[in-house]
């Protein structure tokens, strides 16, 4: 699995990489700080995964996100997209984003990495070879 981390601050990102790398058979190949960033990224990567900041630069409100999550999938109709935000309270608004998956950064890691194993285990389904 091909992930493509999304946040503004690089430490979070080295973490997200860490975990991601360490829990999951995934490879991180490629980090963006920003919105235009990320779009370059996933046409020139094409990951199976984002891992996207609910508070990216150049998207300010769940609105933006529901469009931005549309214009990814544009470019990567099968491309899983879990949206990592600071306030819980927000989670049904950023639900209704059309992201795969919705995780909170005040979780434990537990949730995030339960999230990207059942991330893995849908997108190898994608990628399983038809059985005749």
């Amino acid at each position: 699995m091909r992930v493509l981390l999304a946040d503004e601050r690089s430490s979070l990102r080295s973490a997200l990489q860490l975990l991601v790398e360490q829990k999951t058979k995934a490879q991180v190949v490629g980090e963006a700080e920003d919105s235009a960033c990320l779009l370059h990224l996933t046409q020139c990567l094409s990951p199976d995964l984002i891992l996207l900041d609910g508070q990216l630069p150049g998207l300010s409100a769940p609105d933006d996100y529901q469009q931005f999550v549309a214009l990814l999938r544009t470019i990567l109709p099968q491309v899983y997209i879990i949206v990592l935000i600071s306030r819980p309270e927000e989670i049904s608004r950023y639900t209704l984003t059309g992201a795969d998956a919705v995780v909170s950064k005040a979780e434990a890691p537990d949730c995030l990495q339960a999230a990207l194993l059942q991330a893995e285990q849908i997108i190898s389904a994608y990628h399983r070879p038809a059985t005749e």
